[in-house]
């Protein structure tokens, strides 16, 4: 007997759907995966038993509730779409949002303090006045050892052994020729063992 594409992915989708149900009922709260699989499930058996469209839409709203899938389950469920097949012929069916009710935990959301969230707070810092003698934009590094900056650049080094700028970790500053700029160093952290140099 030969499957086609189509035929085998809906074979997977009944057996994971099946899988989805023991599960459910062994009380286990569904995942992603498993709980798009036992929706598509039952869209799939309402479609081949000729529901009509209006019913199954109706219906995929009641068959999973947030408190049998796991937290952040239902907002990553936005929409399931499936090429169902009816009694007369294959049909989309697009369900929104088929999981009511809302997670403790969202996933990628964002709990940020009211406060101001301030960068080495309990670490040394000291500040230089920097000139760039070059002719060329001289661009320094968040974790670069600020001592041993481009020799263009002209400041008083000394102090300055085991600082770094003072910004966030991944981001750099830039120096224009022939321009003065005022930076804030403060202490590496750690074990404050700085290699190569």
């Amino acid at each position: 007997m030969h499957f086609t594409i189509q035929e085998k992915e809906k074979l997977l989708i009944y057996l994971s759907g099946e899988v989805a149900k023991k599960r459910l009922k062994k009380g286990i709260k569904l995942n992603y995966p498993e709980s798009v699989s036992l929706i598509s499930n039952y869209i799939m058996d309402y479609a081949r038993s000729g529901e009509n469209i209006y019913n199954i839409l109706k219906y995929s709203k009641n068959i999973l509730t947030y408190d049998q899938v796991m937290d952040g389950v239902p907002e990553l469920i936005e929409k399931i779409q499936i090429e169902a097949t009816f009694p007369d012929g294959t049909k989309l069916v697009t369900i929104h949002n088929p999981i009511k009710g809302k997670s403790k935990i969202i996933p990628g959301e964002y709990k940020l303090k009211k406060n101001n969230i301030y960068f080495f707070s309990e670490r040394k810092k000291i500040f230089r006045k920097i000139f760039n003698s070059g002719d060329r934009v001289i661009q320094i590094g968040s974790h670069f050892n600020f001592y041993k900056v481009n020799k263009f650049l002209k400041f008083n080094r000394k102090g300055t052994k085991g600082y770094k700028l003072n910004i966030p970790s991944g981001t750099c500053i830039r120096i224009y020729p022939k321009k003065n700029k005022i930076v804030e160093l403060v202490e590496i952290g750690g074990e404050k063992k700085i290699y190569g140099y």
